[in-house]
């Protein structure tokens, strides 16, 4: 789980985070991008999540 202070740009689009591109973490990786990577929600019963959760574009 990578923690927001650690995240400066979006490893997916490279672009930086700002008050308008927020940051979100992708359930499945823990990773931390902006929304236009992050933008997809999926139930993970496999982590315990039976509830559509936010991944990533690459997971």
């Amino acid at each position: 789980w990578m923690s927001d202070d650690e995240a400066h740009v979006c490893p997916l689009c490279s672009q930086k985070f700002t008050q308008i591109r927020r940051k979100h973490h992708c359930r499945q990786c823990g990773r931390v991008l902006c929304n236009k990577c992050c933008n997809e929600k999926v139930p993970l019963p496999q982590m315990g999540f039976e509830d559509p959760e936010r991944i990533c574009d690459y997971c």
